[in-house]
């Protein structure tokens, strides 16, 4: 009966091993593929930075001839504003979103460009807990083996 036992729990300890081999097996493919992931992610982060600062550019350009306008029509009302004010929207909701502005994010923390890397950490950790619970609830995963 004593034997029985040793063998079940041998035998469990060897089906973990397993599992831990296979998992590093995945690991190495996906660090393999995340290196990948991260510059294609890294490229379309410059994409959306070089866009930006184009825009930006384009922004103090109009806001320069739409001023320039005004002065040569006379100077009466200052309807260039509008245009300050419209194109400006759109520039610093560009700015916000690429975490141009990083006082910003003293104030809410989830416009940061870690909060979202933060979050899903926090998830998954949860999740493997709770796996690692349901999936071996008779077994201390701690146990030095014999």
């Amino acid at each position: 009966m004593e034997k029985k036992k040793t063998e079940n729990k041998h035998e469990k300890i060897k089906s973990i091993k397993r599992e831990t081999a296979k998992m590093a097996v995945r690991s190495n493919e996906y660090d393999l593929t995340s290196s990948v992931q991260d510059e294609q992610f890294a490229r379309a982060k410059l994409r959306e930075l070089k866009k930006f600062y184009t825009d930006l550019l384009i922004y103090g350009v109009v806001c320069a001839c739409s001023i320039i306008v005004w002065l040569s029509m006379g100077a009466g009302i200052f309807w260039p504003i509008w245009v300050i004010i419209g194109c400006g929207i759109d520039v610093g909701l560009k700015a916000i979103s690429l975490g141009q502005v990083p006082w910003l994010e003293e104030f809410f923390p989830f416009l940061g460009s870690t909060w979202e890397e933060s979050q899903l950490e926090k998830v998954l950790n949860r999740d493997t807990q709770i796996h690692n619970e349901t999936q071996y609830p008779d077994y201390d995963l701690n146990q030095q083996s014999d």
